[in-house]
């Protein structure tokens, strides 16, 4: 028991334990945060967003315009 509080104790420390395997990342640009998540849907790792994040590319940027439009021609 002793072992496992102290290899617990030195994964906080370090900031906790490598774990492979599937995730996914979601970017919210309103909030300009990053979330990575379980196939389960938990919450792994939360951070602001990079330089690199914030800027537009082409997709996002036709994405934006379209969610933009009324449907009407003003």
């Amino acid at each position: 028991m002793e072992e496992r509080i102290v290899k617990l104790r030195d994964e906080l420390k370090a900031g906790g334990d490598w774990i492979k395997g599937e995730c996914y990342k979601f970017v919210d640009e309103e909030e300009k945060m990053v979330g990575f998540y379980s196939p389960e849907g938990y919450l792994l790792e939360q951070r602001t967003m990079t330089q690199e994040e914030r800027q537009r590319n082409v997709f996002r940027a036709i994405r934006g315009n379209a969610m933009d439009k009324t449907g009407t021609d003003d």
